[in-house]
């Protein structure tokens, strides 16, 4: 078996064609003759087996040749300076090979050279001006190269020139008015380059023109009167920029075949002199005009009657044309290809009383303000045509069941109209239709069973035809795009080549919350959702949405819920909310907008959806289109970030400035000595202050509960990801060590506890300092193996002490305070100032990293959690506003103590263990504050 498939290998190989450089010898075996004869002629274009490499630098000193012409090869490399040396030759064709570098200048020695044919080449670099000396050239074709920089204008010395073809390469620059000296030129074409600057009026002096060509380049200004004079044929100037309007010398064009103006800027109405185009042609074939994309407007002239009669295409589309047509539809002649006049606003009738359409392929009357009835006639002799899209007009009446007869008709588009009326089961004999499009009319009945081409059927927004039947599944077996209003129905899963649906409400049509595509097929990636959704926040995806599914919200005001948005990015579903919407066009099965079109039979379809700049979307997948609007990513983490960090670097420099000044000012007033009052005037000077640092002191443990909080919102919102271990453990370890403050409080022996039933609440205002009175009775003992076992043993069981400590820390900020009978207060003070710092060790400083670094990391099937941009930017921001609080009742105690800020840190860290309680009769007198004794009490500095 082996020995057989190493002969089949040899047999391949010996069949390859030879792809050895090419030589002369090649040549002569090939020709039969030397090419040393005295009028040797080498033509070996298109050669079996093709020649292959470069042309050999021999071929130069063959003298005596005077045609050489190897087009259509393989041939590579550059074209040898050599060949400058055949001064006999005529022609030199080199095109359609692969040859590359520079044309060399040493061709100018081809002094008898009539035909330089170098097109279809890789060739690069500049046209050498060296070429403007071979003045018996007649045709010079340098086209679909790299060539580039400007036109040399010493081409213009080539004075019998016929054929100038500078076309598809990179050419720049203006094009020189010197070319109007080629009297001769027969024609012109430099189209597909980089040429600005405006057209040369000398242009028109080219009295021999029968064809020019200047399209696909960036050419400004208006289009120069002179060309009117010309007995050009072909006149293409479209894809420029050239503005003004169609100057009315181009009437005098009468010999003109084919006129396109297409995609400028042109704008004003159409001179009346237009409607003499083309008068003196004879050919049957008619004349084509194409002024579409432009900016033309106002009535069209009445003279225009007159061309429409012999054109062969006219195509108006997509200008800002308006009023009625000065021509009827049975002006055109017997056998024309067909006529577009859609996105203007023309109006009136659509009059048509004998079918001259029995050539017309295409009839596009979109997007206008035409009105009446759809004529019968349009049915009648127009075998031929192709596509109708009378769409986006004021059409009323029935349609026509004329419209059975044409049996060609691929496509046929009259939505949003006012059309009524069954649908003409005649259209059932439209046997090759795969287009109906019947949006937005009063349509009612059924559609035609024998439809069975149909790949788009548009049926929404016709009341009358929301149930469509079942068994259309059967008939539109090859349906791939299907539009209908109300709910997708069971029996659309049984659609197995439908790849694109749309879902258009009726007028009036409420709002629904929830959006069920659960019976979409499996096949489907597409859903667009039109009209207005304010109300839509749940949707339940298809099967398809496990590999892939796009769903078109843009402009339906939709608001997901919070469970849709996270099925959403966490899978491989993709919702567009705003951009540039993609739509179907009524003829295709694309989807278009202003940035591209894709096909939704193209596997890769969704990749290629491009929203634009402004686009938005909910996407779990990485569709490159959409990532820099991929809501799931949270576009503005980065600013939103920056801007919270920064305003908390602010606040902090700014309360560490108001502190350092505050303190400046009090210590300057009291002139370092203590300041005495009475009791009625401190309590009326410090009532204001008493307040503020009573409304302080409930900040703290608010903004402390407040962050714990938003940190289990955070836990919820992560749940069954990685992260929630991360938050979690973060939230246990801030209990856990507060249990270890816990036990350490254990008393070991002497204990001086008050008994539970002596312990009562009061509410003290202002709230009292714990002082050295006395502590929670414990002892400073040696840890012995005793002390270390009670603690592991206390240390799990104090957890849950920990939080009802931490209540009593808010208990006690109101004012409520632990006493005993003996009138003594417990502070929970030193609890609080100790469980703060550990709570920003622990829990607050790591969270914030912690939180910040996932939510910059955003929502996606890589990171596989799901991000609530509100949820985490308002824990984050509750606990930066949690770790300023802190930090600056640090910095105001260093301040006014004064120490730096670290002692004042460790003595908050270790205050846990210092006295609990402080003596009432200092203070109170049974709830009352004593304000009426004149007693001197010397106020804090």
């Amino acid at each position: 078996m082996a020995l057989v498939n190493f002969a089949v290998l040899l047999l391949l190989v010996a069949t390859l064609p030879s792809c050895h450089p090419f030589t002369i010898r090649d040549f002569e075996e090939r020709l039969g003759y030397s090419l040393n004869a005295t009028t040797a002629v080498l033509d070996m274009s298109n050669a079996s087996p093709p020649l292959q490499g470069p042309i050999p630098l021999e071929l130069g000193s063959f003298v005596n040749l005077t045609k050489v012409d190897l087009s259509g090869n393989n041939i590579t490399g550059g074209i040898p300076p050599e060949l400058g040396r055949l001064v006999n030759v005529t022609s030199l064709i080199l095109d359609d090979n692969h040859l590359s570098e520079p044309i060399p200048k040493e061709l100018a020695g081809l002094i008898k050279l009539r035909s330089l044919s170098l097109s279809n080449n890789s060739l690069s670099e500049g046209i050498p001006i060296e070429l403007g000396s071979l003045s018996s050239l007649k045709n010079l074709d340098l086209g679909a190269n790299h060539l580039s920089g400007p036109i040399p204008k010493q081409l213009a010395a080539l004075s019998n020139l016929t054929f100038l073809f500078l076309n598809n390469n990179s050419l720049s620059g203006e094009i020189p008015i010197e070319l109007g000296a080629l009297r001769k030129l027969y024609a012109l074409n430099l189209a597909a380059n980089n040429l600005t600057g405006n057209i040369p009026p000398e242009l028109g002096d080219l009295a021999g023109i029968f064809h020019i060509d200047l399209s696909l380049n960036k050419l400004t200004g208006s289009i120069p009167g002179e060309l009117g004079k010309l007995p050009v044929q072909i006149l293409d100037l479209q894809n420029n920029s050239l503005s003004g309007q169609i100057p009315p010398q181009l009437g005098n064009l009468s010999s003109l075949f084919a006129v396109d103006l297409s995609y400028n800027n042109l704008d004003g109405p159409i001179p009346p002199e237009i409607g003499d185009m083309g008068w003196k042609k004879t050919s049957p074939f008619g004349m084509s005009v194409y002024f579409q994309h432009n900016r033309l407007s106002g009535p069209l002239p009445a003279e225009f009657r007159r061309l429409v009669g012999r054109v062969l295409t006219l195509n108006l589309g997509n200008n800002e044309f308006s009023g009625p047509l000065p021509f009827t539809f049975d002006d055109f002649p017997a056998c024309f290809a067909g006529v577009i006049l859609g996105n203007n606003n023309f109006s009136g009738p659509f009059v048509l009383e004998r079918s001259n359409f029995s050539c017309t392929t295409g009839l596009i009357l979109n997007n206008n303000s035409f009105s009446g009835p759809i004529p019968a006639a349009l049915g009648n002799n127009a075998s031929s045509l192709r596509g109708i899209d009378l769409s986006n007009n004021r059409f009323t009446g029935p349609l026509p069941p004329e419209l059975g007869k044409l049996k060609y008709l691929w496509v046929l588009g009259v939505s949003n109209n006012s059309l009524s009326g069954p649908i003409p089961p005649e259209l059932g004999a439209l046997s090759k239709l795969t287009t109906l499009a019947l949006i937005g009319n009063n349509f009612s009945g059924e559609i035609p069973p024998n439809l069975t081409h149909l790949e788009v059927l548009d049926v929404s927004r016709n009341p009358g035809l929301v149930n469509l039947p079942q068994n259309l599944t059967n008939n539109a077996e090859n349906l791939t795009f299907l539009g209908m209003s109300g709910h997708v129905p069971a029996w659309v899963s049984g659609l197995k080549k439908l790849r694109g649906l749309v879902l258009r409400p009726l007028d009036g049509q409420p709002s629904e919350a929830v959006l069920d595509l659960s019976h979409v097929p499996n096949g489907t990636q597409f859903v667009a959702v039109s009209g207005n959704q304010r109300n839509l926040s749940k949707i339940v995806f298809w099967e398809a949405c496990n590999y892939g599914c796009t769903i078109d919200l843009v402009g339906t005001g939709a608001r997901l819920s919070r469970g849709t948005r996270r099925e959403i990015c966490l899978g491989k579903i993709s919702v567009f909310l705003s951009g540039d919407r993609p739509l179907r066009d009524v003829d295709a099965l694309t989807l278009t907008n202003s940035q591209g079109t894709v096909s939704l039979l193209d596997p890769l379809f969704l990749d290629k959806i491009d929203l634009g700049p402004g686009g938005r979307a909910y996407t779990g997948v990485s569709f490159p289109r959409v990532q820099e609007g991929n809501l799931c990513r949270n576009p503005e983490s980065r600013k939103v970030v920056v801007i919270m960090f920064s305003v908390f670097a602010g606040a902090l420099l700014l309360g560490a400035l108001v502190v350092s000044i505050a303190t400046a000012l009090r210590r300057t007033r009291a002139g370092g000595k203590p300041r005495t009052e009475s009791a009625i005037g401190a309590t009326r000077m410090q009532a204001p202050r008493l307040a503020g640092a009573y409304i302080w002191g409930l900040i703290g443990p608010l903004l402390t509960w407040g962050a714990l909080y938003t940190d289990i919102r955070v836990l919820l919102d992560v749940r069954g990801a990685w992260p929630q271990w991360v938050i979690l453990g973060s939230i246990l370890a801030s209990y856990i060590s507060g249990a270890l403050l816990v036990t350490e409080l254990l008393p070991t022996s002497g204990s001086s506890l008050p008994p539970v039933t002596s312990l009562r609440m009061r509410w003290i205002w202002p709230p009292p300092e714990p002082n050295a009175v006395g502590d929670l009775g414990t002892t400073a003992y040696p840890m012995s193996r005793a002390r270390w076992a009670l603690l592991l043993v206390a240390w799990p069981l104090a957890v849950p002490v920990v939080p009802l400590l931490d209540f009593m820390v808010l208990v006690d900020r109101v004012g409520f305070h632990v006493s005993t009978s003996v009138n003594t207060v417990y502070s929970m003070r030193p609890w609080y100032q100790t469980r703060s710092l550990l709570e920003l060790a622990v829990r607050t400083v790591p969270q914030i990293a912690f939180q910040t670094t996932v939510y910059l990391l955003g929502n996606s099937r890589a990171t596989r959690f799901y991000v609530d941009e509100i949820i985490f930017v308002s824990s984050i921001g509750v606990s930066l506003v949690s770790l300023l609080f802190q930090l600056l009742t640090l910095f105001w105690e260093a301040a006014a103590a004064p120490e730096y800020i670290w002692i004042t840190f460790w003595r908050h860290f270790r205050s846990v263990t210092g006295p609990w309680t402080t003596s009432a009769d200092a203070w109170y007198d049974d709830n009352n504050l004593k304000v009426g004794s004149e007693k001197l009490v010397e106020l804090p500095q």
